[in-house]
């Protein structure tokens, strides 16, 4: 199973908890989306989550979270100061995670009423991290084992909503970056073997006149290179500037559903915009692709420009 784990700064204890000290834990991803770092303040809305506590001294507290059933409204603002980031895996990559938009704060600093017991709020609990969309699953076996359903309160962070429109998006960023490399690998070979052609006519003649074949392979080498170097740049560029304009149009594509309790910008709270590192393939392909046809413009022109001065 993959773990969260602290990366800077520390966890919440149980001081933290017994001061009621306004602290919180988050992950790396929106602490670099935000500027974010350890001490700083971040704003966090409380929202009325439909939890239902009840108190029984004979089998224990029996909890249970209501599914999301109606849009939710921030009941109140709290201000906690960044003492800790948590790592996880991305969306993409790992089966197990916390939603990278996951704030952690001490228990006890959350308003009595966000809480909704009958008898007194919960002093602890154990946690269990499920494997994305098996929840359903997860019910099914603990009857089997005896183990009655209201005892697990269940927060996936939304996933179960976007669930399908992500792996629909993971498949074909899949085929995107394949077909975008054999395109990459074919524009390349046929650009600079039409260059090469061109240069090994000047190295025959530079042969003729005295000069020795390391010298002319050199020759041939650093002719092409500036103009690799040059259009891989461009194309970088080129990718980097349109990256978040093509995660815009892929969400409405792909009717991503932003989880309803996110305060920030969609920009960051969009699945596939909030764990941009997770699309690392479509913007490989993109980059790719416009390396290649900018090889092959610049070679194309350097192609006709010669043939005009032959």
């Amino acid at each position: 199973m993959d773990k969260a784990y602290i990366a800077e700064g520390r966890d919440i204890d149980k001081i933290d908890n017994t001061n009621q000290n306004m602290v919180c834990l988050v992950s790396t991803v929106f602490a670099q989306q935000n500027g974010l770092s350890i001490g700083d303040s971040i704003t966090v809305d409380m929202y009325d989550h439909e939890l239902s506590v009840s108190t029984d001294s004979e089998n224990n507290v029996i909890y249970r979270r209501l599914p999301y059933l109606r849009d939710w409204e921030a009941k109140e603002t709290l201000t906690y100061e960044i003492v800790g980031i948590y790592k996880t895996q991305d969306f993409v990559s790992s089966k197990y995670h916390f939603n990278t938009d996951t704030v952690f704060v001490p228990e006890s600093t959350i308003p009595a009423t966000m809480k909704h017991d009958d008898d007194k709020p919960l002093n602890f609990a154990n946690s269990l991290i499920l494997q994305n969309g098996n929840v359903e699953q997860f019910y099914a076996e603990a009857a089997e084992a005896g183990i009655p359903d209201n005892i697990f309160a269940v927060n996936d962070g939304g996933y179960a909503q976007y669930m399908k429109s992500l792996r629909s998006m993971e498949q074909d960023t899949k085929t995107i970056l394949a077909v975008s490399a054999m395109l990459f690998l074919v524009l390349c070979i046929a650009s600079l073997g039409m260059m090469t052609a061109h240069l090994r006519r000047e190295a025959e003649m530079m042969r003729k006149v005295g000069a020795g074949n390391e010298y002319a392979r050199w020759y041939m080498l650093l002719c092409q290179l500036p103009w690799i170097l040059l259009a891989f740049a461009a194309s970088v560029g080129i990718s980097t500037a349109m990256y978040p304009r093509l995660m815009k149009v892929l969400e409405e594509v792909y009717m991503v559903v932003r989880p309803r309790y996110s305060s920030i910008s969609a920009a960051q709270a969009g699945m596939l915009t909030g764990t941009a590192v997770g699309i690392i393939p479509l913007e490989g392909a993109a980059i790719a692709f416009a390396s290649a046809i900018l090889i092959l413009i610049v070679l194309c022109c350097v192609h006709f420009e010669r043939r005009k001065h032959a």
